[in-house]
């Protein structure tokens, strides 16, 4: 395997293990709040459900306390389909089962070895390894993209920037950073796009790699 193609192809790697992992924790994230809330409902219209009818709620509409407890009831309800519908549990499995193989997959690629312009993979048919990994995994939405990819970058920035200054504040190397990078973005002319036909879109290197590997997932 050429030098070129072995780094294009750890870089995608290393790129989509952030993606799928950053997704996974989101996914955990919205749906133990979304059991929260329904655990925490589900208390309240049980305890109002013993309650006097003689005492009323004003808010948003003056009820007693047991109707309260049947709206708490049908808002659990509601938040209960919710999770069928939005199955972030299911996503979040899905996510975390592809940040595993990669990982495996990205020791792989820190193993070899680099002579000059070619990689020794040895035994290992690092190609098919690499496809079977990424068409087998489940694919990054394209709304996220573009944001995970800039998380990810900005992880690598910062994670470089420590090395250099490790006893520097996080926060202050973050804001240096983002200075910096934003300040060179400003000074650059804007760039001149060439006009495109219409099969043409999406054929140069901003396209991304990640973006079309993961895209055959």
């Amino acid at each position: 395997m050429t030098k070129k193609e072995f780094e294009r192809q750890r870089r995608v790697v290393s790129q989509s293990l952030s993606a799928h992992t950053s997704l996974a924790e989101t996914m955990r994230r919205r749906r133990r709040l979304l059991l929260a809330a329904i655990i925490v409902l589900s208390v309240a219209a049980t305890a109002l459900a013993f309650a006097e009818e003689t005492n009323h709620v004003d808010f948003v509409f003056s009820a007693s306390l047991p109707v309260w407890a049947g709206v708490l009831s049908a808002i659990v309800f509601v938040l209960a389909l919710l999770d069928m519908l939005f199955g972030w549990d299911k996503l979040a499995a899905a996510h975390e089962d592809a940040a595993g193989r990669l990982t495996t997959l990205s020791a792989l690629y820190r193993g070899l070895r680099q002579e000059g312009e070619v990689v020794d993979t040895g035994s290992i048919d690092l190609e098919a390894e690499y496809w079977a990994v990424m068409n087998g995994i489940a694919p990054i939405p394209n709304r996220h993209f573009v944001r995970l990819k800039a998380k990810h970058l900005r992880k690598v920035a910062r994670s470089q920037a420590l090395d250099r200054d490790r006893n520097a504040s996080l926060l202050a190397l973050k804001a240096k950073l983002f200075v910096c990078d934003t300040w060179s973005l400003l000074k650059r002319p804007c760039p001149v796009q060439e006009k495109q036909g219409p099969e043409t879109f999406l054929t140069d290197e901003t396209s991304s790699d990640s973006e079309r590997d993961s895209g055959r997932s």
